[in-house]
């Protein structure tokens, strides 16, 4: 850069062209190749900068889409949760009502509300503590899958209640709750796995 600054008349210009100068005594040629750097400098920087800003318009797209993605992950999470929780409320409520009106009918001998409680229990209710536990440790971990073991966890504790308060028949209650449960838990866990996978495969194939 000094070159270029110094006033001087030894310009080597173009063989067989004649040397031109300006009015503060630079060669026309070395103004030129000025003038050409300034552009090209100016050029780098202002690519350098749309290059920095879309890199961050593209992460700022990514990471919207991905908090887009929970957000509907956590919604259809919870809607199924609440959905089949409500449901397996409404379905004990009934089922212990009519249990409770044909207590004095010859079919309460079959089928009753009582309390029972064995060393079966005692060892079901302890595994479901410590799924519960576990699950409660690595809740954020898990996501998406946290909810539906949460399904299957729930639809366990319901039968567990079942068996414990409930004598008879009306027992299979709890073990209609816990295969709706199970199976909404199994299918969520099946569609958030394939959705992953695919996202994966997705993303390898762009690379590539």
């Amino acid at each position: 850069m000094i070159i270029f600054q110094a006033k001087h008349r030894s310009c080597p210009g173009l063989i067989g062209t004649e040397q031109v100068y300006d009015s503060e005594g630079v060669c026309f040629h070395w103004r030129v190749v000025q003038l050409h750097l300034k552009f090209t400098v100016k050029f780098c920087n202002l690519l350098h900068v749309f290059c920095v800003s879309k890199g961050e318009w593209a992460g700022e797209i990514g990471r919207e889409r991905m908090i887009i993605n929970q957000r509907v992950l956590k919604r259809i999470n919870w809607s199924v949760f609440f959905t089949l929780i409500f449901a397996g409320c409404i379905l004990a409520i009934l089922v212990l009502m009519d249990v409770n009106s044909a207590a004095q009918s010859f079919d309460s001998d079959q089928s009753r509300i009582e309390f029972r409680w064995s060393s079966i229990h005692a060892i079901f209710a302890v595994i479901m503590i410590l799924l519960s536990v576990l699950l409660g440790l690595g809740w954020k971990r898990l996501f998406p899958f946290n909810v539906p073991v949460a399904l299957i966890i729930a639809g366990l504790w319901y039968t567990l209640f079942f068996l414990t308060f409930t004598v008879g028949w009306v027992r299979a209650a709890g073990f209609i709750g816990l295969v709706a449960a199970g199976s909404a838990g199994i299918l969520l866990i099946a569609g958030y796995t394939i959705y992953f996978v695919k996202k994966k495969v997705e993303r390898s194939s762009v690379v590539k």
